[in-house]
């Protein structure tokens, strides 16, 4: 019964929903299996473990009723009943492996289904990684990172590993074409294996955020191994003294052969000790970095079992399949397990005496690091492609009316089009779709429009689904064209006291970075978001600059978009480069006073109208405009 409910379960995450389903459901449906599945564990546990009191209490008993009436049955029964302990013991050890494969599935799908509903108070805990300067600009700007941000619906393998790689192709300036077409391709397959989505999340949450630890492995691996010559002999003194004594112990006295078995004992411990020294020399403080074998060989397994996908995936499948990375690693994660013997100082000690365990170990290592330890750095890459692809994927299956967008190279035509494209931290239903479209290098879009309108959003919106698509993921909207470009962003501007820089001078200075990275040759275009920039100039000031920066960005050959007040910026910039949009809201007069709603809708054409005034007086502050309110 219980082995059926598991293959039920297996059978259960093995199913791939067409991407039409909401994700949601099979969240739902796997996370009601493991549930069920942990209270039946939880119960069989709890009755292991009265069991397992009780027996232990009867052959407690039965010892000692042999001890006193030595009787065939009293030790007959103290045998069973310590046979059946062990029995329990082990029986107890299983549920509760089961029981935490469970465990980890329940909050793998909560995890899911929070995601989903950008339920941030539960999404699991935000791992940051490890960030450029320029990284943080963009991350700051476009809310990429932080509580209710793009890595955090990402974040899902090891954060050294497939974080740290997906942070890279996030932020670092496009990769060519066909790396990212070859992303595409595994994306859009892995996105119809949610069970492998959900191991592999299963496996990245339980690694640490850590980045020391990696670089701590692969110094270990890639490190001269040095002279081996002590584990050798050691291990050819251990079977000679084992041959002799028992040679000795078949063939002379006993007082001779027990000498000799001393001997032995005495012998192996030195020996050990020797052994054990050259382990912590080698393994000292890489007691944690070497957990991330363990957790590189728990999404390798994945990604291995897997059938045959095309694209990045498909390389990493093919490489660790030829290099035999799941045995080498799984070879070293049990001499892993061997070493914490160690924590156990009797075990340990008894080892060492009959067998010379320290030594064996020692050659056990040397002889792995010698065989695979080169090859380490590169399975670990290869494990944190796989990891970043699926995390991509995951996203994707997620939100499954997310398209993968039609990447371009080139400058010839539109840097970005999309029809109807959604800000991807808004829940899908309440998002607006809005058009985003930057026909050619140069274009500058100006979004001009009132107080809460709906502009910044739109900038991230645009500036965050750039971003997704050029790591080789999916964009919130249905269907999209994206060619190469470097985003580069002006949004939040903050002044530094300390270093006596102002507002205004901080945004100069970022506005310059902008312009810098557009006029660099022989790189994909830049494509610009700025949001209500030079505000710390008066209007005159601020419009002629305005119209200065933009004119530059324009004849760098950089596009993009930048909001606005002020819909007048557009003058003297040349029309045939210059597209106007606006927001808008609608405002009517009722018996509570003003009132004042959204619609979030893209209009063409430069906006007319300003709200400041209103909402001020909706706050009780002045009153209203004295022209009519206007109802939309």
């Amino acid at each position: 019964m219980a082995r059926r409910r598991q293959n039920d379960r297996d059978e259960l995450r093995d199913v791939s929903l067409p991407l039409e389903r909401r994700s949601s459901d099979y969240y739902d449906t796997v996370l009601a299996s493991a549930v069920a599945e942990s209270r039946v564990l939880r119960g069989r546990g709890d009755r292991l473990s009265t069991a397992r009191l009780l027996v232990a209490a009867a052959a407690v008993l039965a010892v000692i009723r042999a001890t006193q009436i030595p009787t065939a049955i009293w030790v007959v029964i103290a045998v069973a009943s310590v046979v059946l302990f062990i029995a329990l013991v082990w029986q107890y050890a299983r549920v509760g492996r089961r029981l935490g494969a469970a465990t980890r599935l329940e909050r793998a799908c909560r995890a899911g289904l929070a995601r989903i509903a950008r339920d941030w108070d539960n999404v699991p805990p935000l791992r940051t990684p490890r960030l450029s300067d320029a990284a943080v600009i963009i991350a700051h700007d476009l809310d990429v990172v932080g509580r209710a941000s793009l890595i955090r619906l990402l974040d899902i393998g090891n954060p050294v590993l497939g974080g740290a790689r997906l942070a890279e192709w996030i932020f670092d300036d496009p990769a060519d074409i066909e790396a990212l077409r070859a992303r595409q391709r595994s994306v859009a397959q892995l996105r119809a294996q949610p069970k492998a989505l959900i191991d592999v999340a299963i496996v990245g949450r339980a690694a640490r955020d850590r980045p020391a630890d990696l670089a701590s492995l692969t110094t270990w691996s890639t490190s001269p191994i040095g002279t081996q010559l002590l584990p050798g002999v050691a291990r050819a003194l251990v079977v000679v003294l084992v041959l002799t004594a028992s040679a000795f112990a078949v063939q002379a006295a006993r007082p001779v052969a027990t000498s000799m078995v001393t001997l032995l004992i005495a012998a192996q411990l030195v020996l050990s000790g020797v052994a054990r020294r050259s382990l912590n020399r080698e393994l000292g403080g890489l007691d944690e970095p070497l957990r991330h074998i363990q957790s590189a060989l728990g999404s390798a397994r994945v990604f291995v079992d897997l059938p045959d996908i095309d694209g990045r995936m498909g390389d990493v499948q093919r490489r660790l399949r030829e290099d035999g990375a799941i045995a080498a690693m799984d070879a070293l994660s049990r001499l892993l397990s061997w070493n914490d013997v160690r924590y156990s100082p009797l075990a340990h000690w008894v080892y060492n005496a009959a067998i010379g365990f320290d030594v064996h170990l020692a050659g056990a290592v040397a002889r792995w690091r010698a065989r695979y330890g080169a090859m380490v750095p590169l399975w670990l890459d290869l494990v944190a492609d796989g990891e970043a692809l699926t995390a991509l994927a995951t996203l994707a299956f997620e939100n499954p009316e997310w398209g993968m967008p039609e990447l371009r190279d080139g400058s010839a035509g539109p840097l970005v089009d999309a029809p109807a494209i959604r800000h991807p931290l808004l829940l899908p239903a309440a998002a607006v779709p809005n058009p985003a479209t930057i026909d050619k290098p140069g274009r500058v879009v100006i979004a001009s429009g009132s107080n809460m309108s709906g502009k910044t959003t739109y900038v991230r919106a645009v500036g965050l689904n750039a971003l997704l698509g050029l790591a080789g993921g999916p964009m919130a909207a249905a269907r999209a064209t994206l060619s190469r470009v470097r985003v580069r962003t002006s949004v939040r501007i903050e002044d530094d006291l300390t270093r006596g820089v102002s507002l205004f001078l901080a945004e100069v200075t970022r506005l310059r970075d902008v312009i810098h990275d557009a006029r660099t040759p022989a790189s994909p275009p830049v494509l610009f978001l700025l949001d209500e920039i030079l505000q710390g100039t008066n209007a005159r000031d601020r419009r002629e600059a305005t119209r200065v920066v933009l004119g530059e960005l324009a004849d760098a050959g950089a596009a993009g978009l930048v909001t606005t007040h002020d819909a007048e910026i557009a003058t003297g910039l040349g029309q045939a480069l210059v597209e106007q949009v606006h927001f808008q809201e609608a405002v009517a007069k009722d018996a509570s006073g003003v009132r004042m709603t959204f619609d979030y809708a893209l209009r063409p054409g430069p906006a007319h109208t300003a709200n400041a005034q209103l909402i001020l007086a909706m706050l009780g502050i002045g009153s209203p405009p004295p022209a009519a309110p206007r109802t939309l």
